[in-house]
């Protein structure tokens, strides 16, 4: 089991630990192997009426044509159905192994394994090839949802409820579990349905969670944050990065000299433009408690504020555009 601990958070860095995993070989062709898929062959697999797309979660910038164009050798994919998907799963090829594998992170949804189950269903009828599960069963297409996963379900929620504060994934946002979350978990009557309770509650929320743009200043790194006038808007309660920021692009919470957050109206003159900046903390400190709520241990949803709202929230304003 391979932990990194941050903040006496545990993230899960090792899938192998936390996800089960399927196998399905590519095909063999006359001189060699049948070309890999792309990610957006990948996304379009047959099912037993005709064909399916899944989504990816992966990538949402502004190369996705390119990305898309991308062989599944280059990437960990995360597939899932908008609207029905927890966590998703993953997909990528093995180069090595010479097959695509498949996991299904622990917890995830019944949902999430369904999903996960069809898609390996439809691939292997593609392939035409057997779905291999890591422990060495092998499965039809027609019967790999026969595969027993009450093990792993359970698997899942008895991981999380050992640790005080655990990391999760998900389709849209990522989740902090806290103490009173796993609580309510292990004391439910169905421990499963409440974590998918919690879970998709708050993958579900409409509303704008914000990038943050890092910038170098003096020598120093600042990050901004855009918030927009009129509009929901999910952030950290004490400024970070985020675990997906810090533990993927080398820059870490405590490399951050200071955090902002710039403010994006409607003038009725000028149409949009973007106010002064306020210091982060002191924006959070100064927000009326009515205004916001926690959605899990470390992030807020706060409700749309008005222009004059905004300015009302009387601070230490600093500059810097």
């Amino acid at each position: 089991m391979k932990l990194q601990k941050f903040e006496e958070t545990y993230i899960f860095k090792d899938r192998s630990f936390m996800a089960k995993e399927f196998y399905i070989k590519n095909r063999k062709k006359l001189f060699g192997m049948q070309k890999v898929l792309s990610v957006a062959e990948a996304l379009v697999i047959p099912s037993e009426k005709s064909e399916k797309t899944y989504n990816q979660y992966t990538y949402s910038g502004n190369e996705i044509k390119e990305f898309l164009r991308q062989s599944m050798e280059n990437m960990y994919l995360t597939v899932g159905v908008e609207g029905e998907s927890l966590r998703g799963f993953q997909v990528h090829y093995n180069k090595d192994e010479e097959r695509y594998e498949i996991a299904i992170s622990f917890p995830s949804s019944k949902k999430d394994w369904e999903l996960a189950f069809e898609y390996m269903k439809g691939l292997s009828l593609y392939l035409k090839r057997d779905i291999e599960c890591e422990d060495g069963q092998l499965f039809k297409p027609e019967n790999i949802d026969k595969y027993d996963n009450n093990f792993d379900i359970a698997a899942g929620i008895g991981g999380i409820l050992k640790i005080g504060r655990v990391f999760i994934s998900g389709i849209h946002r990522d989740m902090t579990f806290g103490r009173d979350m796993i609580d309510r978990i292990k004391n439910s009557k169905n421990r499963q349905d409440e974590f998918e309770k919690i879970a998709y509650e708050i993958q579900n929320l409409e509303a704008h969670e914000p990038t943050p743009a890092i910038y170098e200043k003096d020598n120093e790194l600042i990050v901004k944050y855009m918030f927009i006038e009129k509009t929901p808007i999910i952030l950290h309660f004490n400024p970070s990065l985020g675990y997906r920021i810090n533990y993927s692009n080398g820059i870490k919470d405590e490399n951050i000299a200071d955090w902002f957050i710039d403010f994006l109206v409607q003038d009725e003159k000028e149409g949009a433009k973007i106010m002064e900046n306020i210091n982060y903390s002191e924006f959070i400190g100064k927000l009326p408690k009515e205004k916001y709520r926690f959605i899990d241990e470390t992030s807020i949803f706060i409700e749309p504020l008005e222009k004059e709202e905004i300015k009302g929230l009387k601070g230490e304003f600093k500059s810097f555009v």
